[in-house]
């Protein structure tokens, strides 16, 4: 998969979190609709990553398949945390179980997975230097 326009996916993210500051400093209720937006499009934007990931790693196998796996791991781990916080918190759909914060929790666990992945790409840093030391 390939981003066209990586500019403009900065300079829109930009934007978007100077609305949301904004917004925020103008009024209370409309700030509550802006947070429930981040949250979808969080959960929207990891579901079509995922998905995307997913088919990645049918084309990929060894090293780098496996770190693959542990980032999709730890992208449904951030899904799951935003999930859980427009559930429990933002629509208050069901009271938080036994008044613990989960979204820290998940979003911790999606970050230890994610350092996973790194470390399972270390034998092809490795190999790589090794690779150049030999040519010169």
């Amino acid at each position: 998969m390939k981003i066209y326009n990586k500019k403009g996916l900065y300079i829109l993210s930009l934007a978007f979190l100077l609305f949301a500051a904004a917004v925020q400093a103008l009024d209370a209720d409309a700030t509550k609709t802006v947070i429930i937006g981040i949250d979808l499009v969080g959960v929207t934007a990891g579901i079509i990553l995922l998905i995307s990931m997913i088919t990645m790693l049918k084309s990929v196998g060894g090293i780098v398949g496996a770190s693959y796996r542990y980032i999709i791991y730890g992208i449904s781990s951030q899904i799951l945390a935003l999930a859980y916080t427009l559930i429990f918190v933002r629509f208050k759909l069901y009271p938080i179980p036994a008044g613990i914060d989960i979204h820290h929790l998940l979003m911790i666990i999606g970050v230890v997975f994610f350092a996973f992945a790194a470390y399972k790409l270390k034998p092809i840093t490795t190999q790589t230097i090794k690779d150049v030391k030999r040519r010169y």
